[in-house]
């Protein structure tokens, strides 16, 4: 990050800019001329030329404009003015320098960098303007009218004025070309302050702009603070990540080995862009190895060996610990044959999980520190990306040419990634019905909708990317055109994404059969990577970094001591003979940092919060206008104090930053509690970029709601179930109380619950308090957040509407006055069942209340990704009070969610996720102890640990958990019936286009009869937590009985009931589901316009449908909230089939549907109906993972119309079943299924179609 701005020397003759030429610009009274004739021959061409390289685009849409007509006149003062046709003057027709003087000293210049004018005129007030920023700021003009401009730069000369470097015009806010150039290099100065400001001759004919320029400038400020901050916390994690890979980079070797050994050769660099899947295959030749080099990023490693594909490199750079992900699990033998290359600034625990040869190139900042013991390897170019770094080392080894596969660089197909990659794991513990991996892709791109660009993809059809894939292809343009002079080609072999310059287009086959067939001859052999850190080197460095430790201890006292002396200072400026003294002193403590000159600028970069502090107390001085020398160096000092102070805590930071490096030497350890340090100590100093409000973080409580009789998923259960001998909540609470942060325990009860049926004595050192809230601590909208979370009881979030297991136990309304009124600042919400919850170890109640302190409570929530039941939240006080509206924007699945009025990154990116153990985070289960079959699973995996354990419960692990429930979840034939069972009633239905189950063929089968429903029903509610999907090939409203259906499964004891149908229907039969007691209502909708919906389900229904969902919507019964914010049963669910067909639809259909119900789902098209289709077709692949289908699959049982049960859901003819229910019971059937699908995934792995889904 720069220090500052340039400056730009300031005119002493600013009037004469404007002054008029006497014989040059005669004024024109009254005949509404441009004046153009008579103007300067040059004139136009010298300022479109002083706005330079930035304002090219601007400067072109001028010249080919047509001139507005102006009639100009002369003024009192000797300057032009003018009014356009009509009589709208353009400025004061009297003194218009004197008013633009005025109108530039209402700014506070101070505190604003980044001035927005809206309306150019005469350009006198923006003159005025760009000089009282005195260099140290940037002022951009809107003015949509390219004839004004072309006739005002035709008369009046503002070439010595319109630098790049003080001013930027735009003429169009939607031009993504014209706001970049306009804003896209001040970040610094948008920070340091923005103002919006009106030019009030142009007021009333820019009004209908003003709100649209006004929204991209914020967009474009949020960014500028999102930038400034997290290049503020790299700037430290960089020298921290390097000096932590001190032991892997002094004993590693270097990349100049590397240099030139193929020449030559081919090099393919692999990325993880969502095309990826379409020719990764093509290097499946073991013999491509000798004949070419594979270079892949770390994100695509995991996606290559599966494929069976070997790389000889593989980049890493990523700052991140969250890229351990990318080397779980791997052994020696898996990357034996494997180099990574990794710059020094990547995080150490990438050089700690990878298990095989490492090259590293030159470190930025660790080989200043270690001087002459640094090992001197080789520089690649810098890389913001591996894919960079990746194209880097391709070179660096000579290869030519380059093809890049898997570099979309744009979201081809409306995907962000490649399937495969570790967002795989990260996102397949939130996926089941009602959130979809197709969806989970789309909420990624247009969370960053405001920085969204729709370029031209390889095809020429219109693509979209992002502010950040557009720089990192701008970059790659630039890297391919210095490439291409040379001599060098570049091929995009990616077959999809965007359009690249200096990239020719081939497919990989064509490129493999050019460059990489049988006749190249083979490569030489690289050396192996060696470790060569000896006892005498690592003494070597021993004493080096004492003696940097003992320099920068004595720089940190000198800084100091400087205070102290600038604070005298300070207070004596108007004694010349006491400031005199204390200059002198000053100088020589400058002296003796300047003899400390090799830490000094160690200590500096990791003092970037303090330098751009400097940058901006040093802009407030260079504006100042004051005529006292004094209050100028007043102002001085108190910058330079600041300065030392903030030099005093880097140089702290620096020492301690060394002496974990020693220890890093000495041991290999790498210490976390550091980590947590630079953290907290970044958190409480970034305020000039973080506009976060901070928060009380004192009191933190534990709140458990009770519900005595249902969990959170609806199953129905009561607190008095045992586990070990121990009732349940009494295990709970017991394990809550074991926590050294918690305050107290406040369990929250119906007035009429007995809690001590419920609870034994508690052993642990935190109070526990009772608090009765009426007839129940939740609200009645609770019901619809059970409903909610039904289908995704196993998944941490992603149920309807985004719910998470934290909405199951958040008691808003209540939780919000007991913690007003008990001063309580943060709330740990745990459920009573919830025996297991995490309390000491990674991601546990302390973690989350120490995190929260860190950050001094600028996250008003923190969490972490752990299976539901084993993991907590914290909301604070001002958040519940948020929560307390109760409605559907006022939920935890909102706030995490994607909210087309609210874009913002995922926040399980951000400082407010808590890192835990990955085994815990992939796992697919639910640790809540509500429903038997948890239960059981629970009793046979816990109980044989507590045998042997005493500590039970405060000190058993969420690992050890997640281990024993996984390998119990796995054995066995199943106790209970399916938690979920797809019932098909019909095998009819209206629709028969490309998303239509009959496109296949028409299928018929026998009717639903109510005594078979009643059979079925009869046998799934045993389990207490059965759900029921009415759907499969007909739609179920084509049942004359459907509504009856819904009843008998209600008043059987089924707890969820979805209907999934077309709805196309009468208006009476939607009245008559709104009011049937269904939960959930999913519209297979496909389309959002007549056409699409004509196309692909093949008749003239759309219309019809979008009544009828109106209908549905306005018949539901109301819970809470009003609008289209409102809680109410049942959920309604629009659906669209991703499909090449649909794709068009898919951006409207989802941001509509969203904004009105915050439901909408977006599935992946079955495989059953591609098989005609021809792959060049096909879209990228967004099926939900391989794990999550199996871990479906051995949940949920599809029962035909006529009762047989098939082995897959994919066989919609019914030809291969295990049996009908009219015979045998559904628990029967249900074991062979199992039986039947864990032998195909044994015998025929992941991809057998028994272990695949049908729909999501």
């Amino acid at each position: 990050m720069p220090a500052g701005v340039p400056l730009v020397p300031l005119r002493k003759d600013s009037e004469a800019v404007f002054t008029v030429p006497r014989g040059k610009h005669t004024p024109d009274h009254g005949h509404g001329s441009s004046g153009l004739d008579s103007g300067e021959p040059t004139l136009l061409e010298r300022n479109l030329t002083a706005l330079g390289s930035p304002g090219a685009v601007v400067s072109t849409l001028i010249r080919e404009a047509l001139p507005t007509p102006i009639d100009f006149e002369e003024a009192r003062d000797g300057s032009l003015v003018g009014s356009l046709t009509g009589g709208m003057p353009l400025a004061s027709r009297h003194q218009p320098l004197a008013e633009a003087d005025r109108w530039a000293d209402e700014l506070d210049t101070a505190h604003t960098a980044f001035a927005l004018v809206l309306g150019f005129g005469l350009g006198y007030h923006v003159r005025s303007l760009v000089e009282r920023m005195r260099g140290t700021g940037i002022v951009v003009v809107f003015e949509p009218d390219l004839g004004l401009l072309k006739t005002v730069f035709s008369r009046i000369d503002c070439s010595n004025w319109l630098s790049p470097a003080r001013i930027r015009i735009l003429c169009d806010e939607s031009d993504e070309r014209q706001t970049t150039a306009a804003w896209s290099d001040f970040d610094s100065q948008m920070v340091a302050g923005t103002k919006i400001l009106e030019h009030p001759p142009s007021r009333s004919r820019l009004e209908n702009h003003a709100g649209a320029v006004g929204s991209r400038l914020s967009d474009a400020v949020s960014r500028a603070r999102m930038t400034i901050s997290t290049m503020l916390m790299r700037s430290l994690g960089t020298v921290q990540n390097e000096l932590y890979n001190v032991d892997h980079y002094v004993g590693g070797s270097g990349v100049e080995a590397l240099e030139g050994t193929a020449a030559g050769h081919l090099g393919i660099v692999v990325s993880a862009g969502p095309s990826l899947q379409r020719n990764l295959d093509l290097l499946q030749d073991n013999q491509l190895r000798n004949r070419c080099v594979i270079i892949s990023a770390q994100t695509t490693l995991r996606p290559l060996l599966e494929a069976g594909i070997r790389p000889h490199y593989v980049t890493a750079l990523d700052y991140h610990q969250i890229s351990r992900r990318f080397y779980e699990g791997l052994t020696s033998e898996d990357v034996s044959g494997i180099t990574l290359v990794a710059l020094p600034q990547a995080h150490p625990i990438i050089a700690d999980s990878w298990p095989g040869a490492i090259r590293w190139c030159k470190a930025l900042v660790l080989d200043e520190i270690l001087g002459p013991l640094a090992p001197g390897f080789g520089a690649l170019p810098a890389a913001s990306t591996v894919a960079h770094l990746s194209y880097h080392l391709a070179r660096y080894l000579g290869c030519d040419p380059v093809a890049l596969i898997g570099q979309d660089l744009g979201f081809t197909d409306g995907v962000y990634y490649s399937r495969g990659t570790a967002i795989d794991d990260v996102w397949s513990t939130e996926l089941n019905p009602f959130n979809t991996i197709a969806m989970m892709e789309w909420q990624r791109i247009v969370r960053h909708k405001g920085m969204l660009h729709r370029l031209e993809d390889i095809h020429g059809r219109p693509i979209l990317t992002d502010d950040q894939m557009l720089s990192y292809l701008r970059q790659f343009e630039e890297f391919f055109t210095l490439d291409q002079q040379r001599g060098l080609t570049t091929i995009d072999a990616t077959e999809g994404g965007v359009r690249k310059v200096g990239a020719e287009v081939d497919s990989l086959q064509s490129v493999l059969t050019r460059f990489a067939g049988p006749a190249v001859e083979s490569m030489s052999a690289v050396p192996p990577a060696e470790k060569t850190l000896d006892a005498s080197s690592r003494g070597d460095l021993e004493k080096r970094f004492e003696q940097l430790s003992e320099d920068t201890r004595r720089l940190g006292e000198l800084s100091g001591e400087t205070g102290l002396l600038l604070e005298q200072l300070s207070n004596h400026l108007a004694d010349s003979g006491i400031s005199n003294r204390l200059f002198k002193q000053l100088e020589s403590k400058r002296a003796e940092v300047a003899g400390l000159g090799e830490v000094f600028t160690f200590v500096d970069k990791v003092n970037r919060i303090g330098a751009f502090k400097r940058y901006l107390a040093d802009r407030r001085i260079d504006v100042m206008e004051a005529s006292d020398p004094l209050e100028r160096q007043a102002l001085q000092v108190e910058r330079d104090l600041v300065n030392v102070r903030f030099f005093e805590e880097a140089a702290i930071e620096s020492g301690c930053l060394l002496e974990d490096a020693r220890q890093v030497l000495n041991s290999g350890s790498r210490s976390l509690e550091s980590e947590s340090r630079t953290r907290s100590r970044l958190s409480a100093s970034v305020v000039e970029v973080d506009n976060r409000v901070q928060e009380p973080t004192n009191r933190v409580v534990a709140l458990v709601p009770i519900n005595p009789t249902g969990g959170g998923a609806g199953s129905r259960r009561t607190l008095q179930y045992k586990i070990g001998g121990q009732k349940v909540a009494n295990l709970t609470l017991t394990r809550l109380a074991s926590s050294r942060r918690l305050d107290q325990i406040v369990v929250m009860i119906p007035d009429d619950f007995e809690f001590e049926l419920a609870v034994d004595q508690v052993e642990g050192m935190v109070p526990i308090t009772i608090e009765r809230c009426g007839a129940s601590p939740f609200g009645v909208e609770h019901e619809a957040i059970v409903s909610a979370r039904m289908f995704a009881d196993r998944c941490w979030r992603g149920g309807i509407s985004g719910m998470t297991v934290f909405d199951e136990v958040l008691a808003p309304q209540s939780m919000s006055e007991l913690m007003e009124r008990q001063q309580i600042d943060g709330a740990v919400l745990c459920g009573p069942d919830w025996p297991l919850v995490e309390i000491h170890g990674r991601g546990g109640i302390d973690e989350l209340i120490d995190r929260w302190r860190e950050l001094e409570g600028r996250r008003p929530f923190i969490f972490t990704q752990a299976p539901p039941g084993l993991g907590g939240c914290l909301v604070s006080k001002k958040l519940m009070t948020s929560l307390a509206q109760r409605n559907r924007l006022a939920t935890v699945g909102s706030l995490l969610g994607y909210r087309p009025d609210r874009p913002e990154h995922d926040p399980i990116v951000g400082e407010g996720n808590l890192t835990i153990d990955p085994q815990v985070r992939k796992s697919l289960l639910r640790a809540v102890y509500d429903s038997p079959r948890t239960r059981y699973r629970m009793q046979c995996a816990i109980e044989p640990i507590l045998s042997t354990r005493k500590s039970f419960p405060s000190k058993l692990s969420s690992r050890d958990i997640v281990d024993q429930l996984e390998f119990e979840r796995r054995g066995g034939l199943p106790n209970f019936t399916p938690r979920h069972t797809i019932i098909e009633l019909c095998t009819g239905r209206l629709s028969s286009g490309l998303c239509s189950p009959h496109r296949e063929g028409t299928i018929q089968r026998e009717a639903m009869t109510q005594h078979r429903f009643r059979r079925i029903i009869s046998d799934l509610v045993d389990s207490s937590d059965a759900m029921i999907t009415l759907g499969g090939v007909g739609d179920p409203l084509q049942h004359p009985h459907c509504i009856d259906f819904v009843k008998m499964a209600l008043d059987a004891g089924i707890r969820g009931i979805h209907v999934r149908t077309e709805l196309q229907c009468s208006s009476e039969r939607v009245l008559e589901l709104a009011s049937s007691g269904a939960q959930i209502v999913s519209v297979d909708l496909n389309a959002d316009s007549r056409e699409s919906y004509r196309r692909v389900m093949g008749h003239d229904g759309f219309d019809t449908v979008i009544d009828r969902i109106k209908t549905l919507i306005g018949a539901r019964v109301p819970l809470a909230g009003q609008g289209v914010g409102a809680l109410a049963l049942p959920w309604v669910v629009p659906r669209i089939q991703r499909r090449v067909e649909t794709m068009g639809d898919i951006e409207s259909f989802y941001e509509r549907w969203q904004e009105i119900l915050g439901t909408p789902v977006i599935d992946a098209e079955p495989g059953v109906l591609s098989s005609d289709q021809a792959a060049g077709s096909r879209l990228a692949e967004a099926s939900n993972p391989e794990r999550t289908q199996i871990a479906e699959t051995f949940r949920r049982m599809t029962i035909f119309s006529d009762g047989s049960v098939p082995f897959a859901e994919l066989d919609l003819l019914g030809r291969g079943c295990v049996g009908n229910v009219d015979e045998e019971s559904v628990i029967e059937l249900w074991r062979r299924v199992v039986i039947a699908r864990r032998r195909a995934l044994r015998e025929n792995g992941p991809q057998s179609p028994l272990v695949r889904t049908f729909q999501s």
